[in-house]
């Protein structure tokens, strides 16, 4: 029994403010570091800047500073119409800019060639932004180009018009 009684006086034996203290929730503030938000932040911006690094550029062909390949685009000379139809080559100058894709091979058809540094060619591979004259055979119609970057291919038409107008369109 005596094991009772100093159990049950120790029990009992308790101080009142004791019981009051330990009866109170202790109110800590937790303290968050403020470079956690901020480094969480700054390494969202760096993610976003990494990806659009990696984003390839798509592929620009222009004619006078309109893209063909987002849409028709309609050129012409300063000459006498019948002239540049019948006796001259046009020429229709292009401004080609393979992003960062790597290179871009230009073919042109039997009625065309293409002109880079004075020197003529049917296909020509750039890998920077260049510009080079596309030459329409006089006596033809139809005139196309053919570029491909990798595993993409475009084909640009030509089509001269009585007027004087060369309508340029990408046709696939």
């Amino acid at each position: 029994m005596d094991k009772q009684r100093a159990i049950a006086k120790a029990v009992t034996g308790l101080d009142s403010r004791y019981i009051e203290e330990a009866d109170q929730p202790e109110v800590q503030k937790k303290k968050r570091p403020m470079w956690k938000p901020v480094l969480s932040a700054a390494a969202c911006v760096l993610l976003v800047l990494g990806l659009s690094l990696f984003r390839p550029a798509p592929l620009k062909v222009t004619v006078n500073g309109q893209n063909v390949l987002r849409g028709t685009v309609s050129y012409s000379l300063d000459a006498d119409v019948q002239i540049m139809r019948l006796s001259l080559e046009t020429e229709i100058p292009l401004t080609l800019d393979p992003g960062s894709k790597g290179s871009l091979t230009l073919t042109a058809d039997e009625n065309s060639t293409l002109l880079l540094d004075g020197q003529e060619t049917h296909a020509l591979t750039l890998t920077e932004k260049t510009t080079c004259t596309w030459m329409l055979l006089p006596g033809a119609d139809g005139y196309f180009l053919q570029l491909q970057q990798g595993e993409e291919d475009w084909c640009i038409q030509a089509v001269p018009e009585d007027t004087g107008i060369i309508t340029i369109c990408q046709v696939r």
